[in-house]
């Protein structure tokens, strides 16, 4: 009889060494009952782990279609539509510069048609007419998320990328009712123009609208090698970067109910690979009592993965900290520094790698030469001054961080970069031996789980990050960040005196409020479910003000405008900027929440500069760097 130590249904953990010819790679999408195993009737009561998936069957809802290398693949669908105004909206993500987008055309006459494609990685709009109409930037192949608009009114074709990207043409799209649509790709039978693109798109697309209605993957023709609901972080593999399949929770969920728990369920440990530094805590590291009794040589490697721009990977030293040799990051470029006691020597990568994706840095010193290689890339050399060769170091080697007393003496010696690690390592090695996981001491370090992704996470109980001691508001102001809540109502980010700033979720409702000191006025999203925006996805909110005038992009959509006192322009602040929520003694009348927000929160921009929640001051239950998927 088979012996069976787990048995994993729908799909199955990254952690399986699967035989990839016999084993299909791809998760399950559907509905699942009766589940018996031998006599065991008891189906899905005794499960030990439950990876994104719902009780129920709703219908499929697929709002984000992955077309992966190397195949030729697409989506298709017949509709209806108003040919006067045409209206498309999407987002996607790509490292491709060329690409299909959509296709759209008329079967009564398929003289007419309309595209949009990527072209050198520029959005490019064609039409019947010989339109042809260009973004002005060229960078939409970068591996971000991008919110492309294209409205055809009347005469007016108008072209809109993040909603700062925007160009106008008085050519319009001429259709039939009648509507065949392309995504990604075209099959075999269809002749294209010549002005549209026949290379095949690579990558995700996501939240179709079309004339304002949602387009749902999952009730149109697919070819066999699309995925639904699954965009991997590493976007250029054949391969999705996890075996189950995350699917997207219908907004068919019962009024009230998040797609995820307040609290994350515990991953496996199975699961995990390496360790995860510095979520927690500034002095997280791993110390470990190794030398290799040879003062005139190193050799040492680490995998490491992360999206924090600056960290230490790696640090020892001397007692006086005059001998010493580094590992760290620094506005994501790594740099490898030591010094035999006579002068410094450094080598820097020409690259950034806080991509978010694993990488093996390999450092040598022999004497008073250096190494640093990264991956398969060109070997950096370099050389100290001086005519000290030998590196007199002390127990222990620090990697992911130090101890509050020795980042002090350190500093001199780590290019102003004084910062916690924040991500994951990996297979460390120490002149080539691989260190072992219970060598040495671990210091607020964690297993680094498959089942997380970057972001800062705000636990139950309320937590807060103070970005600013001081901001201020003035007339004008422009900021971004992604959400993925857990709850559908809480403080997202706060600036308050007598004229404030106040976003927050309320009842699944984002709603933004200033006051530039002569009464609040607010603008709110008008979500089609109340519990839409904790549907277990990531959502986009931009929040514009513009004098006395404020609005909300939510996914795309602007909401309606709200309008202040004319002639009171400015918020005239000079408090704290808090994200995530608000310390008790902060808590105004404004505030309509009266739960504290849980969920993630990232790539947050204000006036359009990336703003890192690593370093800054928190209270609470803030966990930096990793955000739980269960």
């Amino acid at each position: 009889m088979l012996a069976v130590k787990e048995l994993f249904v729908g799909g199955y953990s990254d952690y399986l060494d699967m035989p990839r010819r016999n084993v299909s790679d791809f998760g399950f999408t559907g509905c699942i009952k009766n589940l018996q195993f031998n006599a065991d009737t008891s189906g899905f009561a005794n499960s030990i782990l439950a990876h994104k998936v719902i009780p129920g069957c709703p219908e499929l809802i697929a709002r984000s279609v992955n077309f992966p290398p190397p195949a030729n693949n697409y989506i298709s669908k017949m509709i209806t539509t108003d040919p006067i105004r045409f209206h498309v909206t999407m987002k996607i993500r790509t490292e491709r510069t060329e690409g299909l987008l959509l296709y759209a055309f008329s079967p009564s006459d398929d003289r007419k048609f309309f595209s949009f494609f990527l072209d050198d990685g520029k959005i490019k709009v064609v039409s019947t007419q010989g339109t042809q109409l260009y973004s002005k930037l060229s960078n939409y192949n970068d591996a971000n998320w991008h919110y492309i608009s294209v409205v055809n009114a009347g005469q007016e074709l108008t072209l809109n990328i993040n909603d700062e990207d925007m160009t106008v043409t008085s050519s319009a799209i001429q259709l039939n009712p009648d509507v065949q649509l392309y995504f990604g790709g075209f099959s075999r039978d269809v002749n294209l123009p010549d002005s549209v693109t026949k290379s095949q798109f690579h990558g995700c697309i996501e939240d179709v609208t079309i004339n304002g209605k949602f387009f749902n993957f999952a009730m149109a023709k697919a070819s066999s090698g699309v995925r639904l609901n699954l965009c991997p972080l590493d976007i250029s593999t054949t391969f999705p970067s996890t075996s189950v399949l995350p699917a997207t929770p219908p907004p068919t969920l019962p009024p009230g109910q998040c797609a995820l728990p307040l609290q994350p369920a515990e991953a496996d440990p199975s699961t995990a690979t390496g360790y995860r530094f510095g979520t927690t805590s500034n002095t997280s590291r791993w110390e470990i009592n190794k030398l290799n009794g040879n003062e005139g040589r190193n050799k040492l490697s680490i995998d490491f993965q992360t999206k924090t721009p600056d960290g230490i990977l790696m640090y020892v030293a001397d007692k006086s900290h005059n001998d010493f040799m580094s590992i760290f990051l620094k506005n994501g470029y790594l740099h490898f520094h030591f010094n035999c006691g006579s002068g410094t020597a450094s080598l820097i990568t020409p690259k950034t790698y806080n991509d978010g994706k694993w990488h093996k840095v390999q450092i040598s010193r022999q004497a008073k030469k250096g190494t640093m290689g990264v991956d398969n890339t060109k070997v950096l050399r370099t050389s100290s001054t001086g005519s000290s060769s030998s590196l007199d170091i002390i127990k222990p080697y620090y990697f992911g961080g130090l101890s509050a007393a020795q980042r002090i003496k350190a500093k001199k010696n780590l290019n102003g970069i004084n910062m916690q690690y924040v991500g994951c390592m990996r297979n460390i090695e120490i002149q080539k031996k691989p260190v072992a996981d219970d060598a040495g001491e671990m210091f607020e370090v964690e297993p680094c789980s498959s089942l997380a992704e970057f972001g800062t996470f705000f636990g139950q109980g309320g937590g807060y990050i103070q970005l600013y001691k001081k901001f201020h508001i003035g007339t004008d102001l422009e900021l971004s960040l992604d959400v993925k809540p857990r709850s559908m109502s809480g403080v997202l980010l706060s600036v308050y005196s007598r004229d404030f700033l106040l976003l927050e979720l309320v009842d699944g409702e984002v709603q933004v409020t200033f006051d530039n000191g002569a009464g609040a006025f607010t603008s709110k999203s008008q979500p089609q479910f109340n519990n839409e925006i904790c549907n277990g996805r990531w959502h986009k909110i931009k929040v514009v003000k513009a004098k006395h005038v404020a609005y909300l992009i939510v996914d795309g959509i602007k909401s309606v405008l709200a309008t202040g006192k004319a002639g009171a322009s400015s918020a005239d602040t000079k408090h704290p900027l808090y994200i995530g929520g608000i310390p008790e003694e902060g808590k105004h009348k404004a505030v309509k929440s009266s739960v504290p927000y849980v969920g993630c929160i990232r790539n947050v921009k204000i006036k359009e500069e990336s703003v890192s929640l690593v370093g800054k001051m928190s209270s609470g239950n803030v966990r930096f760097g990793s955000c739980s998927t269960i």
